[in-house]
């Protein structure tokens, strides 16, 4: 009787097994990949969702009247908005800050009002563009909101939102 002293894998078992994970990972990362991105955006929109709650709530609180906001109001409303309401020099008429640091978490480094397109309606904002820093992230990220809840994340800007953060509210 012969016994089989070999005890270990051949060369081919190891190469096809080896050609087998490669494959698997192929195609598992890029998915795997795809919801790490989602996710990230995700919060992303948490707190522009909220900022922009926020914004209109004060929007309508300092100029509604019986729950509809002015339609003068749209015409004479300029904003130099800095982060958290910090640097804001007001020109005709005040736009509460939209919102305290807490509101927000304890994640974000600093948030910009970009842009805000104002309608007149209810609510009176159509859409606002805010700059979001994390403080785990390098840059800023833009994040477009509706006021029919779409809501858009834009790419990373590096460069500290330089030249956006002055805005007009048309």
């Amino acid at each position: 009787m012969r016994v089989n002293k070999n005890k270990g894998f051949t060369l081919i078992e190891i190469i096809v097994v080896t050609v087998i994970l490669a494959v698997l990972m192929a195609v598992a990362v890029p998915s795997v990949m795809s919801y790490i991105n989602e996710a990230n955006d995700a919060k992303y929109v948490a707190v522009a969702r909220a900022a922009f709650l926020n914004a209109r709530r004060a929007f309508v609180y300092e100029y509604s009247a019986n729950g509809k906001v002015d339609n003068g109001a749209y015409n004479k409303i300029q904003i130099y908005v800095g982060t958290f309401g910090l640097d804001k020099k007001y020109l005709d008429q005040v736009i509460e800050e939209i919102g305290p640091r807490k509101d927000y978490g304890d994640q974000v480094k600093s948030l910009y009002l970009c842009k805000m397109k104002l309608t007149p309606s209810k609510t009176g904002i159509a859409s606002m563009t805010v700059g979001i820093q994390f403080k785990d992230g390098k840059g800023y990220k833009l994040v477009t909101i509706e006021s029919n809840n779409k809501m858009t994340v834009g790419k990373e800007y590096l460069d500290n939102l330089t030249g956006v953060t002055r805005g007009t509210l048309s």
